[in-house]
């Protein structure tokens, strides 16, 4: 694995698919937390906004309002984990996608910068993927580039996915990691939620 440092200017990104996953039950926030305003947008809106640059959006979870087109689908039984929604979405994207960038729904501050720069350097490595790293050193799957050929063939070799997480199933694909800082961080609590709040206030 290789560890690349956050990237100064970003190359021409090429096209990719994006694959967000919105369908957790949100128990640790006690409330639909995709639906939590922060900067005065919705979390998952502004993921969908750092998604903007990709040729199809496809997000796993029950149907809901966004303020960009999307396409819905579920993974089968619904509520199936992490590495099931993963799977669910790829298989809905078009064939011909070439790199799957892997989103959560509740990453507060992620942005298409930082989604780019996931792209770019994928295109600059020769591993399969690129996790984006916390600034506590920690690797989040669902902020990563995939290329998409090996990513299809690992997920259906590797099925059944139901109650896996992402993280276990993906780190069998080689990658490289890239430090994105608070990029990374997603917001499961009300406490982390109200530190996104403080910091993206408008």
């Amino acid at each position: 694995m290789n560890a690349l440092g956050a990237l100064g200017t970003v190359p021409p990104v090429t096209t990719y698919a994006a694959v967000v996953l919105a369908g957790g039950r949100s128990r640790r926030m006690g409330s639909d937390k995709l639906a939590e305003p922060v900067g005065g947008v919705a979390m998952l809106d502004r993921v969908l906004a750092a998604a903007a640059g990709a040729s199809e959006v496809v997000c796993v979870g029950e149907p809901r309002t966004t303020s960009l087109p999307v396409r819905w689908v579920q993974e089968d039984p619904p509520h199936g984990g992490p590495a099931a929604a993963v799977a669910a979405g790829v298989d809905e994207l078009d064939p011909a996608a070439l790199v799957v960038v892997l989103l959560a729904g509740d990453l507060p501050w992620v942005t298409r910068a930082g989604v780019e720069q996931l792209v770019a350097a994928l295109h600059a490595t020769g591993t399969e993927g690129v996790m984006a790293v916390d600034a506590e050193g920690r690797e989040q799957p669902l902020l990563s580039a995939w290329r998409a050929d090996p990513l299809r063939t690992h997920l259906a070799a590797a099925q059944p996915l139901h109650g896996l997480p992402a993280f276990r199933t993906l780190a069998a694909l080689s990658r490289s990691t890239l430090q994105l800082g608070a990029a990374a961080d997603d917001a499961d609590t009300p406490e982390e939620l109200a530190a996104a709040r403080a910091r993206l206030s408008p």
